[in-house]
C-alpha cells in the first residue's frame, strides 16, 4: 500500500498532514490505574502532553481508552513522519513503551480517501 501526504487546506503550500492510530495494550499488572510505576509515566505524559505534541508539530486528534480490555487509541496528526517519530522519541513517550506493546498505523480519514480517488 502506498502512503502519500495529503494537502491540508490549514498547510502551508507544500506541507501536507499524516495521520496516525497508535494502538497500545498493557497487562492488567502493568494497569496504570492499579500500578504505581506505570502510573506515574502516565501521569507524566498527560501533563507534559501538550508541550511535546508542539515541539514536534503534531496534534492530538483523539484518544479513547478501553478500560475493561487495557488498550488505548489515540490517533495524531503530523505534518510528515520525522516529527511523528521526533515526538515517540521524546523520553516520556519511551517510558510508555516500557508496559505497553504498541502498534503504529499510518491512516487516512474520509477526506484523503477521497482525495486518493479524485474526488472532493
Amino acid at each position: 500500500m502506498v502512503f502519500t501526504k495529503v494537502l491540508s487546506e490549514e498547510a502551508p503550500e507544500g506541507e501536507g498532514k499524516m495521520f496516525f492510530m497508535q494502538i497500545s495494550k498493557h497487562s492488567p499488572e502493568t494497569c496504570p490505574t492499579y500500578n504505581e510505576h506505570t502510573r506515574k509515566n502516565t501521569i507524566d505524559i498527560l501533563q507534559n502532553m501538550e508541550s511535546m505534541l508542539k515541539k514536534h508539530g503534531v496534534k492530538l486528534a483523539g484518544m479513547w481508552n478501553d478500560h475493561p480490555g487495557h488498550i488505548v487509541y489515540n490517533i495524531y496528526e503530523a505534518p510528515n513522519m520525522e516529527s511523528f517519530m521526533g515526538f515517540m522519541m521524546e523520553p516520556a513517550m519511551q517510558g510508555w513503551l516500557a508496559y505497553n506493546t504498541v502498534e503504529i498505523k499510518p491512516i487516512f480519514g474520509p477526506a484523503e480517501i477521497k482525495a486518493m480517488f479524485g474526488l472532493k
